[in-house]
């Protein structure tokens, strides 16, 4: 009985100390801000201002997006966009509406479609302005970003913005960053688990071990006792 008190107290004692390790391998004192494998659930935002220079004007898109939670095995790096939202504004118009990625699918007000460059130009120029085409190239750049973000191309999420130039054309200056739900360092959470395992290993043998040899000395005692 006291031999069951005893295992039952050494595997509670165990169980203490691997899920204090397992606290200790997540804080931030052990990994840092970037460590190598962090697996967990996270979802990506990003957050473009895009500067479009036409002939006569500058046109100003907004553009915002955000993934579903999802599991990841390290820190993501590429991303899939499913919906963005574009805002613009110019001289001309303001307006909003969201794209469906990869189909480029889009709903603005109430009209519903197919996001191609001639729409941006469109929404952004409005419907009565003469062709410009510097804005052409401009959003031909911007069709091609956001084509990026559903393939998962953009540049990989961090925290500094990162930016697109091509000089009197476009300007894109993006906050590309993660933000995590539940999530656990691998590699030191592995290791401290590994740690544990052969650590508990060799002391439990050493255990069985001592009380094999206690049962043994009794054993040959009491045969000692029955022969006197």
């Amino acid at each position: 009985m006291a031999y069951g008190m005893r295992t039952i107290l050494f595997w509670l004692l165990g169980i203490a100390v691997l899920v204090t390790g397992l606290f200790l391998a997540s804080s931030r004192i052990v990994v840092g801000k970037d460590p190598l494998l962090y697996a967990g659930t996270y979802s990506c935002h990003i957050g473009a201002q895009c500067l479009l220079y036409g002939a006569d004007e500058v046109y100003r898109l907004e553009i915002q997006g955000e993934t579903r939670l999802e599991w990841w095995w390290n820190l993501p790096r590429n991303p899939k966009y499913q919906k963005l939202t574009l805002a613009w504004d110019s001289d001309s118009d303001e307006g909003r509406a969201v794209v469906e990625l990869p189909a480029l699918e889009y709903r603005h007000g109430t009209s519903q479609g197919v996001l191609t460059s001639d729409v941006l130009y469109a929404w952004m120029s409005g419907a009565e302005s003469e062709e410009d085409p510097s804005l052409r190239d401009a959003i031909g750049e911007v069709m091609a970003y956001i084509r990026k973000a559903g393939r998962g191309e953009l540049p990989p999420p961090q925290h500094h913005l990162h930016s697109h130039h091509v000089e009197d054309v476009v300007t894109i200056a993006a906050l590309h960053g993660v933000s995590g739900g539940v999530h656990q360092p691998l590699i030191h959470t592995t290791v401290w688990i590994a740690l544990w395992s052969v650590g508990m290993w060799g002391i439990n043998r050493r255990r069985l071990m001592s009380l094999r040899k206690r049962k043994r000395v009794s054993r040959e005692m009491r045969q000692l006792t029955g022969r006197e």
